[in-house]
């Protein structure tokens, strides 16, 4: 993003528990860090896309990480 590569969503899944990490979705557990990087994605305007497979049900998780 920073050189300029347009990026309006990302998918976020398959991130699995490991200690330090709080569950956000059945799929997705963040810690402070992971949270710190998709915060800054989403002041970009980027929309982070909760998933763990194409066919799922999409959850926006933007909400979630701030």
């Amino acid at each position: 993003m920073d050189l300029g590569l347009p990026v309006s969503e990302v998918n976020v899944g398959g991130i699995h528990y490991r200690e330090g990490r709080e569950k956000v979705l059945e799929n997705v557990y963040l810690d402070a860090e992971d949270r710190s990087v998709m915060r800054e994605l989403v002041k970009r305007g980027v929309t982070l896309d909760g998933r763990a497979l194409p066919s799922s049900k999409t959850v926006t998780l933007n909400s979630r990480v701030v």
